[in-house]
């Protein structure tokens, strides 16, 4: 193997992903109207909790994942500072017990929970952070509370899938002007009025920030205060007064602010191996609670892949005839023109020629040793798909030009591109599983067939085979009519 492709693979990092657990059951409780099954019960805070983990789940299939919850014990905040969180009320009842659900189901999902008494979950999320870093891993934190940014670095990122807003280290200096790990600083000028973390009054987001871009932290502000008026910051004299004034509550306020990276927690990172749902046991939770749309999401559909794929059938110009035969009687085909870059390029490069008379002369792309992709074709309730290699594609005119039976495939303008330069005029594909993609999540770019595939068919409580492009595009089609309708 060549040093850099050898260096390459050694370099390359696992990723485990750690959700603010507490964060997110509060935000889904407040977010969500009130729902209730038919027993009476809450069920906003489970059902946006389940919502948000499926998401995260089927987006990125974790290959290490971990929850992380507030323990209902003091903490060592609470030592410090018996008012810290005085301000926030007590959770409601209508909150608390769907508590319990919650954990059922991470448990059901066989995804770790974890708490750890005597601290919040803030510092087992950064001290199991800190160690994934040294162990070579990237770390995404599943959050919206702006505290975590001081756990950002070049490995470490926050990403709040309820906006799907990601947070890294750009990201941060962009808000700030300063780095992550500066964020303390500016935190405990500012103080937490939600917390009840006291820092000077009248100084907010703007002013600590400009101080700290200034000073570098609290102490060599601190050291001088007699400056600040040299700084230029507007009302500096009444502000060095107010800072010397509450040195104490900034002290303090950094201490409660500051995420502990190296609490006792008896995990480490390679535990959180994922190894998928347990399904069973999630359905059952789930139907307790009468969340059928996510039963159907868990299970999706009896049009999902078989465990074992369709044998691919490779074509010859003996067998040709055959299966057009065979494929002409179907209700209906799926097929997908294999793509390679260089095919690609070369099918965008014809549009534009002919969309412009001609006049893309100018470009050229590399044919030594290249060899145009193949078809693959299947029709629905069809134990096998056909692979038409690239000589025998216009063999297939016919079939492709007919209006009936009607076909289906991914990206039908770029098919439609393709055809035309081998002088096939498509007809009669009347659904393209990418724009339906689309059409249900127009929020995101267009899907690519295997995003389709792992967030509507791939099943989250083990591996199945994901079969030919053809018969991923017909087991999608079902369940994409339902869900546009």
């Amino acid at each position: 193997m060549p040093q850099g492709v050898q260096q390459g693979v050694q370099e390359q990092r696992r990723t485990l992903y750690l959700v603010d657990g507490s964060g997110y059951v509060f935000r889904a409780f407040f977010a969500l109207p009130q729902l209730n099954n038919s027993r009476g019960m809450p069920t906003n805070a489970v059902y946006g909790f389940i919502r948000m983990l499926l998401k995260l789940l089927k987006q990125e299939r974790p290959g290490y994942i971990g929850i992380v919850f507030d323990a209902p014990t003091r903490t060592f905040r609470d030592d410090l500072f018996e008012s810290y969180k005085a301000n926030r009320p007590a959770a409601p009842n209508d909150l608390v017990v769907q508590i319990p659900y919650i954990h059922r189901i991470v448990e059901a999902f066989r995804i770790r929970r974890i708490m750890l008494e005597g601290y919040e979950a803030d510092d087992a999320i950064g001290t199991l952070a800190s160690r994934a870093i040294r162990m070579k891993f990237n770390v995404t934190i599943i959050t919206s509370d702006k505290d975590f940014m001081q756990l950002v670095g070049p490995n470490v990122n926050l990403w709040d899938t309820m906006r799907d807003k990601r947070t890294g280290v750009r990201e941060v200096r962009a808000r700030f002007g300063v780095e992550p790990r500066a964020l303390v600083e500016v935190m405990a000028l500012m103080g937490d009025a939600i917390d009840n973390v006291k820092g000077v009054p009248g100084v907010g987001e703007k002013t600590a920030t400009a101080l700290i871009q200034k000073f570098g932290s609290v102490e060599q502000l601190f050291a001088n205060l007699d400056h600040l008026e040299e700084t230029g910051i507007r009302g500096a004299a009444r502000l060095a007064s107010a800072i010397k004034e509450h040195r104490a509550d900034v002290e303090l306020a950094r201490k409660l602010v500051t995420i502990d990276t190296d609490v006792p927690i008896a995990i480490e990172p390679e535990q959180l191996l994922w190894p998928g749902i347990d399904v069973e046991a999630a359905a059952k939770t789930l139907r307790e609670l009468e969340f059928d749309s996510l039963l159907a999401e868990l299970a999706p559909s009896p049009a999902s892949l078989p465990e074992t794929a369709s044998p691919e059938v490779q074509v010859d110009a003996a067998g040709l005839g055959a299966m057009l035969d065979e494929l002409a009687r179907s209700p209906r085909i799926a097929f997908h023109l294999m793509e390679e870059r260089r095919a690609a390029a070369r099918d965008d490069a014809s549009s534009a020629s002919s969309e412009t008379g001609g006049a893309s002369g100018t470009l050229a792309f590399p044919t030594q040793g290249a060899k145009d992709p193949p078809l693959k074709l299947k029709g629905a309730g069809q134990d096998r798909t056909y692979v038409v290699d690239a000589d025998l594609i216009a063999g297939t005119r016919e079939l492709l030009e007919a209006q009936s039976p009607p076909k289906a495939c991914h990206d039908l303008k770029r098919h439609l591109r393709a055809m035309r330069r081998r002088g096939i005029a498509l007809r009669g594909t009347d659904f393209d599983t990418m724009l339906a993609g689309f059409l249900i999540n127009p929020g995101r770019a267009e899907p690519s067939l295997e995003q389709l595939y792992r967030e509507h068919l791939a099943p989250l409580g083990g591996h199945v085979a994901a079969g030919s492009e053809p018969e991923q595009i017909i087991a999608l089609q079902g369940l994409l009519e339902s869900r546009i309708e």
